[in-house]
């Protein structure tokens, strides 16, 4: 008999990972889980019910059986040859599981899914689409497709962990999001999408199209408001509405992202990398990174190191 699931929050370097759904999850056997990309290739051992949480952009390919769940008031059902597919931060009611239910899941952090893909031409509005529209269904074709790319992650999964295998992993990914992108606007209801495009929207879009911007470091609403030519509020207002997150958390996620990989990749100075980044001084750089990466710039560059040569070192 299964257990059901404790609500609780799990949290790395101080972030939000998951809530409920990725728990259950993580409880069980998981297959691959990095921080940023969680998968798994069955449901046989998991108890889902009641109400969940999502907190990364994830997808479900229904392989057996059939889920039941509630959205916004509105009741789905999905089926073998349907993918599910959940943007963050929605509260989904009423889960139902069959007996025989079973699928692949795979999640990819927000952060990650807002640098990488969704920078890509034209497909903010088609993630905004599966808000209202969490199912679809496939055809033989794109259903053979999505298990072969499904089998390469795991033939990857399964191989040394060598250098660049998070990055291989992260870029396997995309790839499976992309084509889930071509599959949903295969499927997409123009008009539905034609209402999507609206003056909110694209305010938010051109806000995330800032903060993918290399050359931008600010970490004020105000900043990003004036950039935009709107008022703060209204900026506020728009990302909050249509991502359920406030800018400031986005611009602190995105500028976090931004320092750690800095700190893992460049061979910039400490030094530099906070006048790049706009800090004061060094002391309100490393008081950021300990609040948002759990230790100071240092600790964080040299596990980095560690964890990619499985060396010890010290680096500056």
């Amino acid at each position: 008999m299964h257990n059901k699931p404790t609500e609780k929050i799990i949290r790395k370097n101080g972030q939000l990972l998951v809530i409920n759904l990725y728990l259950c999850l993580m409880e069980r056997n998981i297959n691959y889980n990095d921080g940023d990309i969680l998968i798994k290739d069955s449901f046989g051992d998991i108890f889902l019910a009641g109400t969940i949480r999502t907190t990364m952009v994830s997808a479900v390919i229904c392989t057996a059986g059939q889920v039941s769940f509630s959205l916004g008031g509105t009741t789905y059902t999905a089926m073998a040859n349907d993918i599910v597919i959940l943007p963050p931060n929605l509260s989904i009611d009423d889960v139902v599981l069959d007996d025989d239910f079973d699928g692949l899941f795979f999640a990819l952090s927000y952060v990650k899914f807002e640098k990488t893909i969704m920078s890509g031409r034209g497909l903010w509005p088609l993630m905004m689409y599966t808000r209202t529209h969490p199912i679809i269904h496939m055809n033989k074709q794109e259903m053979k497709l999505a298990l072969d790319y499904f089998s390469i992650v795991r033939e990857k999964i399964a191989s040394p962990r060598d250098f660049y295998y998070k990055e291989i992993m992260l870029l396997l990914m995309e790839t499976v999001f992309y084509e889930i992108c071509v599959i949903i606007n295969r499927h997409i209801d123009t008009n539905v999408l034609t209402v999507i495009a609206k003056q909110k929207d694209l305010v938010f879009r051109k806000f995330i199209d800032l903060l993918s911007t290399e050359s931008i470091h600010s970490r004020t609403v105000a900043d990003y408001a004036k950039m935009l030519c709107v008022s703060p509020k209204y900026l506020s207002h728009a990302v909050q509405s249509l991502s359920g997150k406030n800018a400031l958390t986005w611009i602190l996620e995105y500028a976090t992202d931004a320092i750690a990989h800095e700190l893992r990749y460049s061979d910039r100075s400490i030094k530099e990398i906070a006048h790049a980044f706009e800090f004061s001084s060094i002391s309100a750089f490393s008081k950021f990174v300990r609040i948002r990466l759990g230790c100071s710039p240092r600790d964080f560059r040299n596990k980095a190191y560690d964890s990619e040569t499985g060396q010890k070192g010290a680096l500056s």
